[in-house]
């Protein structure tokens, strides 16, 4: 009898414990989803107002500019955004990235590595701006085949050296998962937007709405900046200190990465944004192409917010310990980036006719174009997810060759059908290469369960 009692005793020990072992568990993945859900609102908010402003503001400007000059503008603006790019060198990540990591291990790594970010990016955006506005007049007489827009884009190179600074706040405003805040600049930072870039192409046209897109971008870095500063100070942090030979190394082992995996699709975009440009009538198909591609970047914003807001906890969330967690969050992130983007997109497409004559009665034909970017846009939704557990989990690497796959086939694609079919040509081209991109980023999911080794987290 007594020894039925202890076995039966025996027993449930392991079974209490089993049970105590999966509370604990339920409650860890429980406290990952609320925190992941509490800035994800926040960055909703943020992306909202933010793609909601802009686009209000490019609604304003056609108005004034027409399909040719609205055209214009944006092929300016995406050609200093590809310079911008590449002078930021993934720095925003790799604040977000670090500061994330670091916050808890005292005010000084978490300094050095704003103050190094912020170096570099001035560094980096400084030399980008300097070349744009040397090659204005090349680039837009042999690239873009419109020498007159040499002096808009001579200036619009002081973009090139806001990019950097403001990815670098960006980054280090969501390493401090410091979400209402970023919320809070955006609304000043888009009031701000609308004022500058419609005043500007009412007053001027192209060079007048390119001179708002200037100011807005620097007085965006001021207000942002500031409310780092604010936030630093909240977290018991410092704002600025020397950074040494360990944050060097950071930097030259995941900022390269970083680049390649997060910012090659804007290069890639705009090359074939030149395609269309020496097109017959290149830059009509051009406004046409952009206006619709602003409701793909308006259902762009569900991905954005989810992976700003997933990205610092995905980070945190790197050991086997707690890989539960990280299997949680990573599921939870895909379902609802893909989602939430295919909730906005259907109705978008059902509605495309309506929503282009929101820019006058000549952009009603570019409602074909809205469909096939609105599908690419939920496709994208759902590789943003992949690829934040990807960086997290130290596959930048493959990240970055699987967005390089994606540039090609875009190129590609686009040099086959835009000849023929115009801007619908390289919105159906874009989706092609988020289909090929979504395939071979499948591939890769089994590696993302894997725990990542201590000595491999920075």
């Amino acid at each position: 009898m007594a020894t039925g009692t202890v076995a039966a005793a025996g027993s449930r020990g392991p079974a209490r414990a089993g049970l105590a072992e999966l509370g604990r568990r339920m409650v860890m993945t429980d406290a990952v989803g609320a925190r992941f859900a509490r800035g994800a609102f926040w960055c909703l908010a943020d992306a909202a107002l933010a793609q909601g402003f802009r686009l209000l503001a490019f609604l304003i400007a056609v108005r004034f500019l027409g399909k040719e000059g609205f055209g214009e503008l944006s092929i300016i603006y995406n050609t200093a955004g590809v310079a911008g790019i590449f002078a930021g060198a993934g720095l925003g990540v790799t604040a977000a990235r670090h500061i994330a990591l670091v916050r808890e291990a005292g005010a000084a790594p978490a300094a050095r590595i704003l103050t190094l970010c912020t170096l570099l990016g001035l560094a980096s955006g400084s030399l980008g701006a300097v070349a744009v506005w040397a090659a204005a007049p090349w680039l837009a007489a042999e690239l873009l085949g419109a020498r007159h827009l040499t002096s808009p884009l001579a200036f619009a190179a002081l973009l090139v050296l806001c990019g950097p600074l403001a990815g670098v706040q960006s980054g280090a405003l969501a390493g401090l998962e410091a979400f209402r805040t970023s919320a809070a600049t955006s609304l000043v930072n888009g009031i701000l937007t609308v004022m500058l870039i419609g005043g500007g192409a009412a007053r001027s046209g192209t060079p007048g709405a390119v001179a708002g897109l200037v100011l807005a971008a620097v007085v965006s870095v001021l207000v942002t900046r500031a409310a780092v500063a604010r936030e630093f100070r909240r977290h018991g942090l410092h704002c600025w200190r020397w950074p040494g030979r360990a944050e060097v190394r950071i930097l030259l082992g995941f900022s390269v990465a970083a680049l390649l995996g997060s910012s090659m699709k804007v290069p890639f975009t705009w090359l074939a944004s030149t395609i269309l440009v020496r097109q017959p009538f290149g830059y009509a198909e051009m406004g046409l192409f952009s206006a619709a591609n602003q409701f793909r970047l308006l259902i762009a914003f569900v991905p954005g917010v989810l992976e700003r807001t997933a990205l610092p906890i995905l980070h945190r969330l790197r050991g086997a310990s707690q890989l539960a967690g990280f299997r949680r969050l990573f599921t939870l992130h895909l379902l609802v980036s893909a989602g939430g983007a295919a909730c906005l997109a259907l109705p978008i497409a059902l509605a495309s006719p309506w929503l282009m004559q929101l820019y006058g009665r000549g952009f009603r034909e570019g409602g074909p174009l809205v469909p096939p970017l609105v599908a690419a846009a939920v496709l994208a939704a759902a590789n943003s997810a992949v690829g934040a557990a990807m960086v997290s989990r130290n596959l930048i690497w493959r990240s970055a060759l699987f967005n390089g796959i994606w540039g090609a086939t875009l190129i590609a694609a686009a040099r086959l059908l835009v000849p023929g079919h115009g801007a619908r040509g390289l919105a159906w081209s874009l989706l092609v290469a988020y289909l090929v991109h979504t395939a071979f980023q499948a591939s890769c999911w089994r590696r993302l369960g894997k725990a990542v080794p201590e000595e491999d987290i920075l």
